[in-house]
């Protein structure tokens, strides 16, 4: 007899992955997914402002004051066609002591819509003695196309946070200072 034992062969199988690998994996496809729904919603959305608009340079501002000798909110100046084109678009917010006026180079009927807003806005406009004529209050991004024009012939138009026209007391047939 012979001392040799016999060889046992033993076969090598694969072994599942192990759990950190599935949990880098599953992070992984979860993030890619996330990657292409995030692209998906940026080629879909419009742009709302250019790099040249974005470079505008500063406004000069104005004190509103609805009564009394207290600044009620600081306006952007919007005078020139650019200005007037661009006004609040794209801006993500608007503090309740912010707005912008629109000076009109005519008076005449004005009108305004929400294209690029981000923000729900009050919109006042006044006839070139600074007395309101109409206020339409919390307009909404979402209206645009839609035009809101003034019911009489203007020159300035005041654009302020949503709301804030209505805590000032701001009325048709108020005048205003700025």
């Amino acid at each position: 007899m012979s001392n040799k034992t016999p060889k046992v062969s033993v076969k090598k199988t694969k072994s599942a992955p192990s759990r950190p690998l599935l949990f880098l994996i599953a992070v992984l496809v979860a993030a890619i997914i996330g990657l292409l729904l995030y692209g998906y919603t940026q080629i879909n959305r419009q742009p709302v402002a250019t790099d040249q608009e974005l470079s505008q340079p500063e406004l000069s501002t104005v004190c509103l004051i609805v009564a009394g000798e207290n600044c009620d909110a600081y306006l952007e100046v919007a005078d020139t066609d650019e200005t007037r084109i661009r006004g609040l678009s794209g801006r993500s917010e608007l503090g309740p002591e912010a707005g912008m006026v629109f000076v009109s180079d005519q008076v005449e009927r004005q009108c305004f819509w929400m294209r690029g807003m981000l923000i729900p806005l009050d919109m006042i406009w006044l006839d070139e003695n600074k007395v309101v004529t109409k206020v339409e209050a919390n307009i909404q991004p979402e209206t645009y196309p839609t035009q809101f024009c003034s019911v009489t012939v203007d020159k300035y138009v005041i654009e302020l946070a949503a709301g804030r026209a209505e805590e000032l007391g701001i009325v048709p047939g108020k005048a205003l200072t700025f």
